[in-house]
């Protein structure tokens, strides 16, 4: 297999799962909510368990949004409610678009946002372009505060224990290069 596809099958994985991560936190009226937007049929929608919403939702999630579909959703519920002589059902605490107010008793529309996965943040670089809190970071700190190199690697080491002396060793005699 080639470069070029391995690395796009990586990156498909990498975005399903925080596709993934972002679907574990909807409830089932969200998850619903998402899968009618990216054009679900309504029948399915009302027949699908969670795992097929959510297979469904990963596979579409670069759909384009319509959130018209959630209103015609609630219209055609209540059609199909009224058709199988179940009206005691209809309420708008159970339609997808609308909600009751509780001060006044009115139906008021529900504000629908849609999920967006969340950024990684940026990892901040020292000046030396090194990321800080690392085991480099802290070697080329020592490094530039003149603390000879045997009691540097000490304190790299009880700081990260898992530090190899060597490269603890290389770090620091690159930081004393850079400094001059």
């Amino acid at each position: 297999m080639s470069k070029r596809k391995r690395r796009a099958i990586k990156n498909q994985i990498i975005a399903d799962s925080k596709v993934s991560a972002v679907i574990k936190e909807l409830r089932l009226p969200d998850l619903q909510r998402e899968c009618i937007m990216r054009g679900m049929a309504f029948q399915v929608v009302c027949d699908s368990s969670i795992p097929k919403l959510n297979s469904f939702l990963v596979k579409n999630w670069d759909n384009s949004l319509d959130r018209n579909l959630i209103t015609e959703f609630d219209v055609w519920m209540d059609n199909e409610l009224k058709s199988i002589g179940r009206e005691d059902l209809i309420h708008p605490m159970l339609s997808l678009g609308h909600t009751e107010n509780k001060d006044t008793g009115q139906v008021v529309k529900r504000k629908i946002k849609p999920i967006k996965p969340q950024k990684k943040k940026k990892r901040e670089r020292t000046n030396d372009g090194i990321f800080k809190g690392t085991k480099k970071a802290y070697t080329y700190e020592l490094a530039k505060q003149g603390i000879p190199k045997p009691e540097a690697i000490k304190m790299v080491k009880e700081k990260f224990p898992e530090a190899n002396e060597k490269s603890v060793s290389i770090w620091y005699n690159k930081a004393k290069k850079l400094a001059g």
